[in-house]
């Protein structure tokens, strides 16, 4: 009874083990996983920084090639130069002047340049497309030798104007005489306000956070200078500074050469992450960084989901082993006598079996004296039964040997082996040195340990059998193979031989090749096939085919994937082997890994498509903003004409409408013929009196008569004055309620003419339908005119308010663009929507008389 309390105690003891095992593998696991997010979470945070400043660098970098190439283009432009020599030459020629105007008006396009300056050698202005002649910044007149020197487009770093101290950069550009092209005519300034562009894009963040934000930095002799305003410090820009000393800083670092993610204390004293790099070409210095507190803050939660989830399961563990442990007692019991009973049975079989087994089986005690040995033991061993029981003396040249032919030692005879091992011993060759035998008889054997209840050895069971045969056969193989696997694995190719039906062999480092543990690639040609690409699958099995059925050479190039689900290009050649009776033997060929090549092959590709791509925009936009000066030299020239010409053109065009008048007045029963000649003399004149008209107020800058009018009142004169044909339907959707803007009405009745005419030509001449619509939208009114026409082409549509642009027989382009700018002079806006096939609205919107009042 003591002995089973013991036992008791000591598995109680055991359990107790494994749950403090458990509460320490538990705890490492919760240990490790959290480290392990831990360490994840910073690298995620910290590649989130560097693709945000990477972005930012390569954004900055373009924005400087663009303001430099745009200055290239102007330095380089002979045309610019002439005007520029004849404005000096004569700066109070009207026409020289304008031209002029136009081209810095060109530039001036572009939102990042708020002022053109054109400067003499001296540094004075001579020409502004500000209003005055303003001076040069002290800091633009202290570089201005240096592009004289240089003959070098040059950008003047971020600095504040003396009248304001506003903050800007500027490029200054020398103009070459076209005629002697290493003399300076006079420089270009061009004047970029970072408040429009630059600013707001470093300080943009393209995610949700409390504390990120970018610095854009330049090192000012042994300081770091802040270029930009920052998130917590909105008068930072050119004004915040460190000296170099404080190299905890992100800023000083980066401008001390520091690239990468670092941690260090940000200018309010907070503890950071930042990404530090430097911005090519620029003497700037780029820092993406966030708050500590914000990038750990998951942290801390996963910290204490960890501590529950650790808990939870030291909870669940102590819980199965005292359940286990309770039915363990249960069961120990229960097969004690079950047991006994049991053994003693198979003993009586074990014996008679044992005996005429051919297989060697010796049983050892615990003192690893034997017990028992069987006949086919003795045979193996060449040791008589007295021998092996130790009274018998035994040949000392009698012992055991390892596979490589050195004696083994005591320790490692089978019985000794399974004392000192905890686990059975199995599968273990060795040789016996026998005084009868020239050469060594191998055997393999088996050893495990009988124990009793409490786990101290009772004895040990050893069997063994002879292997010298294939032992032999192996020895030869494993020759043969290694002296073909060196060759193989000394290509950079892999061999491989398929059986053709299901077994393919690999000789080289297939494994490694395809990133699969060693052994793990398949072996078989289902598993090989599998691994095709779903595309290449059916071209490789027809390639296989043609070489085995019609002896068509087998080289093909597909892809294959390997253990990490990516597609591997794989080149492939084989031919199969047939054998001295010309039948199909085998299978053998090579592969090659030939993805590195396909990718650059790929990569060139892409490159000269996107090259394409590139030089067709550029092209596409140099042809536009040529097409747009083209189109203001035009407009400028026109303006010169209109005033000078509309005189001389309305005074016929009035005597001609006047005679028409006149005769239909003194011929009201004229034929049909001469009515409606004269109604087409009519057209054509009212026609011409609205180009003219249009021209005239483009032209002009026409005076507004704001005054409080009636829509319903303004569309009726609009009918009135331009009527719809009788083909056409027209609906009206007019509120009865009255509704008053604050406007001119004679240049709303001008806009909704021109509006109207421009739908009744939208429709064909078997009639359509017209529609004007009035709605009350916040403190606007708007009035919609829609028609079922033909509609406006996409690529047109971004071009419908520009001057001279038309789709039509007449007109000269400028009703859209006349209609816009009197509304706007009135307060108020025109929107067009449009869909070819299916019509188009024009909506003008205007003030009602409260907003204004």
């Amino acid at each position: 009874m003591g002995h089973y309390d013991h036992k008791e105690k000591r598995t109680l003891f055991i359990f107790i083990l494994i749950f403090i095992l458990l509460v320490i593998g538990i705890a490492v696991s919760a240990y490790l996983s959290y480290r392990n997010f831990e360490h994840q979470f910073r690298l995620q945070t910290e590649h989130q920084l560097s693709a945000i400043a990477k972005l930012k660098v390569s954004e900055l970098v373009n924005w400087r090639r663009e303001r430099l190439s745009d200055a290239e283009m102007l330095c380089q432009n002979p045309v610019f130069a002439s005007l520029t020599q004849a404005y000096f030459e004569d700066p109070q020629d009207v026409l020289i002047q304008s031209q002029v105007q136009v081209w810095l008006n060109s530039y001036q396009i572009y939102t990042d340049y708020d002022r053109i300056q054109l400067l003499d050698t001296k540094g004075q202005t001579r020409f502004s497309s500000s209003t005055g002649l303003p001076p040069v910044s002290s800091m633009i007149a202290s570089r201005i030798p240096e592009v004289l020197q240089s003959k070098q487009v040059t950008m003047v770093d971020f600095y504040q104007r003396d009248n304001d101290r506003r903050i800007r950069l500027s490029i200054l550009i020398p103009i070459m005489d076209p005629k002697d092209g290493d003399q300076i005519l006079g420089l270009a300034a061009l004047s970029i306000d970072p408040e429009v562009y630059l600013y707001p894009f470093i300080q943009e963040w393209p995610i949700d956070s409390t504390s990120a934000e970018t610095l854009l930095i330049r090192r000012e002799g042994s300081e770091a200078l802040f270029l930009n305003d920052l998130r917590f410090d909105s008068e930072a820009a050119m004004t915040l500074h460190f000296p170099l000393t404080q190299s905890e800083i992100p800023a000083v670092k980066a401008v001390l050469g520091q690239t990468g993610v670092a941690e260090g204390v940000d200018y309010r004293g907070k503890p950071v992450l930042a990404d530090l790099r430097s911005v090519p070409d620029s003497p700037w210095f780029l820092v993406s960084k966030m708050d500590n507190v914000e990038v750990y803050a998951p942290l801390r939660t996963r910290l204490w989901q960890t501590f529950l989830l650790a808990g939870m399961a030291i909870f669940v563990a102590g819980t199965g082993l005292v359940t286990a442990w309770r039915q363990q007692r249960i069961l120990f019991y229960r097969t004690q006598a079950e047991a006994a009973e049991a053994l003693r049975e198979s003993e009586k079989r074990y014996r008679v079996l044992v005996e005429n087994m051919q297989v060697g089986v010796v049983v050892h005690g615990s003192d690893t004296s034997i017990l028992f040995s069987n006949p086919m033991a003795s045979h193996l061993l060449g040791l008589t039964q007295e021998q092996m029981r130790g009274k018998t003396a035994v040949d000392p040249s009698w012992c055991f040997i390892r596979e490589d032919g050195t004696r083994a030692p005591l320790e490692e005879y089978p019985v000794n082996r399974a004392l000192t091992s905890d686990v059975p011993i199995s599968n273990i060759v060795l040789g016996i040195l026998r005084p009868d035998r020239d050469g060594p008889i191998w055997v393999q054997y088996d050893a495990h340990q009988d124990r009793e209840p409490d786990s101290t050895v009772r004895q040990i069971v050893v069997t063994f059998f002879e292997i010298t045969d294939r032992k032999r056969a192996e020895e030869t193989l494993q020759a043969s193979e290694i002296r073909f696997r060196l060759a193989a694995e000394s290509l950079t190719d892999v061999i491989y031989e398929w059986d053709l039906k299901e077994r393919v062999d690999w000789y080289g480092d297939i494994d490694g090749m395809m990133g699969f543990p060693s052994g793990e690639f398949p072996r078989t040609l289902t598993g090989w096939a599998a691994m095709l690409h779903p595309d290449d699958k059916e071209r490789v099995m027809a390639a296989i085919d043609d070489q085995l059925n019609r002896a068509i050479p087998y080289n093909i190039e597909y892809r294959v994937r390997n253990r990490n689900n990516e597609w591997r290009w794989w080149s492939a050649r084989g031919a199969e082997v047939r054998d001295e009776h010309d039948e199909p033997k085998n299978w053998i060929g090579s592969i090659s890994d030939i993805t590195e090549r396909k990718r650059a092959e790929d990569a060139q590709k892409e490159y000269s498509t996107r090259l394409e791509t590139d030089v067709a925009e550029r092209t596409r936009e140099l042809r536009d903003a040529q097409e747009q000066l083209v189109r203001q030299e035009r407009l400028a020239i026109l303006g010169q004409l209109a005033g000078s010409m509309g005189h001389e053109l309305r005074n016929p065009l009035g005597v001609i409408s006047n005679a028409i008048y006149f005769l239909k007045i003194s011929q009201p029963d004229a034929d049909d013929k001469i009515k409606e000649y004269l109604n087409i003399i009519e057209n054509e004149t009212r026609t011409s009196d609205k180009i003219i008209t249009d021209l005239l107020d483009f032209a002009r800058i026409k005076s507004v008569d704001r005054q409080l009018v009636s829509v319903p009142e303004l569309i009726h004169q609009t009918l009135n004055r331009f009527p719809v044909p009788p083909a056409i339907e027209l609906v009206l959707n007019i509120p009865p309620d009255p509704l008053q803007i604050l406007a001119d009405p004679h240049h709303v009745v001008q806009v909704l003419g021109n509006l109207t005419v421009n739908a009744c030509q939208a429709l064909p001449a078997t009639g359509g339908r017209l529609e004007i619509s009035v709605a009350l939208l916040n403190d606007m009114v708007s009035i919609a005119v829609h028609d079922n026409g033909v509609g406006i082409s996409p690529e047109n549509m971004n071009k419908l308010f520009e001057p001279l642009f038309t789709t039509k027989i007449k007109g000269i382009g400028l009703g859209l663009a006349v209609s816009r700018k009197l509304i706007e002079a009135n307060g108020g806006r025109i929107e067009v929507q449009s869909e070819a096939g299916k019509g188009s609205t024009f909506t003008v919107f205007l003030p009602l008389e409260s907003r204004e009042q």
